[in-house]
């Protein structure tokens, strides 16, 4: 089974392709190369370290919030 995680991108570096993460106070990198549309405030989902999916803004803070009661943030 494969699991995404839910976070919010606080900057990119365009250069390197790399995001800083964030997962309710986790920050991490995940890499923007399969999303290179992906901007800083947008909620993501993140596979193996890579951004696979730009969440709309409210789908995005409830998929966090339930990652979050659930125990995977």
């Amino acid at each position: 089974m494969c699991l995404a995680i839910p976070g919010r991108i606080q900057s990119i570096d365009t250069a390197l392709q790399m995001a800083e993460i964030d997962y309710h106070g986790l920050v991490k990198q995940a890499s923007t190369r399969l999303a290179p549309e992906a901007a800083a405030g947008d909620f993501v989902l993140v596979h193996a370290g890579f951004i696979i999916q730009i969440l709309p803004a409210a789908e995005g803070e409830e998929l966090s919030e339930l990652a979050r009661e659930v125990g995977l943030l």
